[in-house]
């Protein structure tokens, strides 16, 4: 704290002092420049005195005045329209000894620094108070809010939380997410991001609560610099935020500002890695606008082909021209290559003499998003978007000297109405449509060569009543998708085996139904209970046949969430989530075709299967002197039929754990963090062996363990100088056959915001 009588530096000097003519005429000037200089105004941060973390919502007040203001999110505040004088400075906030200063306006001693005012913790001795109270949950506002009864299914991570982990992308801002696991490979797409053992489908994504069917190409190269909060729906029970009827949804919040902020980020360091990203962004009166620019590019470890470079550059503008009307508009473009990694053994040999690249690689995304609000008992919500990816393929085959190029394409269009009704008291219906339009003129990725066009169309209704400490809801979703044209592939992303496979043309899929019931119990402001179940049949396609050329049975689905968590004073959080996925006659590819009337067709199989699984997670703000730790950690036991046996399935890590620690002392911020990943099998870009052409290969069982060190260099905290260590344990790891990790890597690195 700055001692109490510093003062401030007058904001405006006079006008005076033009030129020296008489010595009267000087100081007369002098003074009418100083009683005549516009208004002064009284600034600076408030922060926690022993974590100096900002203080959000802090009283800053003028003692014998009227003139006041409130801290903001950053812990800033801002009392303009003040004459030249000295003022008392009250500051205040609920769990703090409050502190009293004294400010000097238009002196000559005044400093020109912002305040720094940090507040000590207090303990408050008072007789035990009972508060009784409903947690407020404004569906109005927000009418695309999943079912509370899936909160603790959800995890969100925060700006201030992908700035302290150093995150460069989407995916490294999820590294840490209860259950998360990361596949890093060589391919087309080149890293996938799953929870639960939901893969095949992987988990969807959303931008700006805006569903995307192809968006997993993007994630790896979506600057995490350009990201507010990411909300990992682990569920995958969700309604309303996507389309996804068995894998969750993680929708991407891009960043806002409600004051002028800007910063600029520069790291370099291990495989000739350089990072550049600026952002800025503002809020005039009932404008708010985002920029961000940024460029990327690492020549990868020596002799793995691995080179990247890419430029990204976003945009968003958001206005609220009144308390009922609110339209935002965004759009990102990334321009880049990629060169995919070279395989190692046991990889199939055909991997490691192949030379792939994209060359470009283009993406472009547009999302719009209106909302209207009527009097608190209505709204209606709009949200549309476009996206246009672009990128050239190119191969060489290192062994016959032969190159491949060629391009892929597809564009995407995505249209939702929400409109939410409170139809009496505490009771609120919402009714939902949304749209989708994929085409992909010559393929994609795995099916290149088979032109797709499908439009999906879904309804979905969901009902929420709040009912004392209960909130109970149920939802019902309708889902149909038409195939215009769609070009056959295998489900598991391999298209060998069905190059000859027709094209379906014309032709519905059957509908997919979903019904969702969840409860939420608040036993008290500490204390509180989840529960929430969802099910769902699948029809197979029309014309399908199973490997006993009779159609396949019909998949139902049934998924489970329960919760509870405990809220502490100083300790923070502690939430446990059991959870499980049953799907009986599951429908899968056989890996076996057939030939009928001219057509080569898939056959099917239908077996049984499911998953159970526990999460567990704890995390604090601070907890002792500085530190700041969290833990969690999932549990999963998956299994399905084989030979109709039920036997384990060991393609997923059975055991997920993530731990770190915060430590702010001075000047210093150290965060470290740690993960663990059990160990599990795959046979996926294996060499195939004649004595067993199916032998999977033990991957996972690994450990890995970052460190990032911010060195402050001003008080304000708004420089600082950033040393990061990844993997230091150096330890090789590979959580897909034939492409390990790149072992330990260094980054230096320096912010500066203001």
């Amino acid at each position: 704290m700055y001692p109490r009588n510093r003062s401030l530096r007058s904001v405006h000097e006079g006008k005076g002092n033009r030129s020296v003519l008489w010595k009267g005429l000087v100081v007369l000037f002098m003074f009418f420049g100083v009683c005549m200089a516009p208004a002064c105004e009284i600034s600076g941060v408030v922060k926690d005195a022993n974590s100096m973390e900002p203080l959000s919502g802090a009283n800053v007040l003028l003692q014998g005045l009227t003139a006041g203001a409130a801290t903001d999110r950053t812990g800033r505040f801002v009392i303009a329209g003040l004459e030249a004088g000295r003022y008392s400075v009250l500051v205040s906030m609920i769990g703090y000894r409050s502190t009293t200063l004294s400010v000097d306006l238009g002196s000559e001693k005044a400093s020109k620094m912002p305040l720094e005012i940090r507040l000590q913790l207090s303990v408050l001795h008072m007789e035990p108070v009972q508060v009784t109270g409903n947690l407020h949950r404004d569906v109005i506002a927000t009418p695309s809010l999943e079912s509370e009864a899936l909160t603790l299914s959800a995890s969100t991570v925060p700006r201030k939380q992908i700035e302290r982990e150093a995150a460069k992308t989407l995916i490294d801002a999820m590294n840490y997410v209860p259950g998360a696991f990361i596949e890093s490979r060589g391919r087309k797409v080149k890293q996938f991001f799953s929870v639960r053992g939901q893969r095949y489908p992987y988990p969807d994504y959303a931008l700006d609560g805006v569903w995307q069917k192809e968006f997993h190409e993007t994630p790896y190269l979506f600057s995490a610099s350009d990201i507010e909060s990411i909300e990992v729906m682990r569920s995958s029970s969700v309604l309303l935020t996507g389309l996804s009827s068995m894998a969750g949804v993680i929708n991407i919040q891009t960043k806002e500002y409600e004051k002028s902020e800007t910063s600029v980020e520069l790291d370099c360091g291990s495989f000739n890695t350089l990072r550049g990203h600026v952002s800025h962004g503002s809020k005039v009166n009932t404008f708010s606008y985002a920029i961000g620019l940024g460029y990327f590019k690492t020549a990868g470890p020596d002799g793995k082909h691995a080179a990247e470079q890419v430029s990204n550059l976003y945009g968003k503008l958001k206005w609220q021209p009144g308390e009922q009307v609110q339209i935002q508009g965004s759009a990102m473009v990334l321009n880049g290559t990629r060169e995919f990694a070279t395989a190692v053994p046991p990889a199939d040999p055909k991997l490691w003499l192949q030379l792939e690249k994209y060359d470009p690689l283009k993406t472009m995304l547009f999302t719009l998003k209106g909302k209207y609000t009527a009097g608190g008992t209505a709204s209606t919500e709009f949200k549309f978007s476009f996206a246009d990816r672009k990128s050239a393929y190119e191969n060489l085959d290192t062994q016959v000297q032969k190159t491949l190029i060629y391009t892929e394409a597809d564009r995407e269009w995505n249209a939702s109405l929400i409109q939410a009704l409170s139809l009496v008291r505490q009771n609120t219906l919402r009714a939902g449509f949304i749209y989708n339009r994929w085409i992909a003129p010559n393929g994609k990725r795995f099916y290149y060569g088979k032109p797709c066009d499908t439009e999906t169309y879904s309804g979905v209704l969901v009902d929420e009543q709040q009912a004392g400490r209960f909130r109970i809801d149920a939802g019902f979703r309708w889902e149909r998708t038409h195939l215009n044209r769609y070009g056959a592939f295998g489900i598991d992303g391999s298209a060998q085996g069905f190059g000859k496979v027709s094209p379906i043309v014309d032709e519905w899929r059957s509908p997919i139904l979903n019904a969702t019931l969840g409860v939420a119990y608040r036993l008290n402001d500490r204390v509180s209970f989840t529960f929430h179940s969802a099910v769902g049949k699948i029809d197979p396609r029309e014309g399908s046949l199973d490997v006993n050329l009779t159609e396949p049975k019909t998949e139902t689905q049934w998924k489970t969430d329960v919760g509870v968590t405990k809220r502490f004073d100083r300790s923070g959080r502690v939430s446990m989530v059991v959870y499980a996925t049953v799907q009986k006659n599951a429908i899968a590819l056989s890996g076996k075709t057939l030939s009928a009337n001219g057509r080569i067709m898939e056959l099917y199989l239908n077996r049984d299967q499911f998953q159970i699984g526990l999460e567990t997670e704890w995390r604090t703000s601070d907890f002792w002197r500085g530190f700041q730790p969290f833990v969690n950690v999932a549990l999963m036991i998956s299994k399905a039929e084989q030979d109709r046996t039920i036997v384990r399935n060991r393609e997923y890590p059975s055991f997920i754990a993530n731990a770190g620690v915060l430590w702010r002392w001075r000047f210093m911020d150290l965060n470290v963090l740690a993960k663990y990943v059990s160990a599990f099998q795959s046979a996926r870009f294996a060499a195939v062996s004649s004595a067993d052409p199916s032998a999977p290969y033990p991957l996972g069982d690994f450990f890995t363990l970052d460190a990032i060190l911010d060195w402050n260099l001003d008080s304000a905290r708004q420089l600082k100088l950033v040393i990061e260590l990844r993997n230091l344990t150096g330890q090789p790891y590979s959580t897909v056959v034939g492409y390990p990790d790149f072992g330990r890597r260094i980054l230096l690195g320096v912010r500066q915001s203001w």
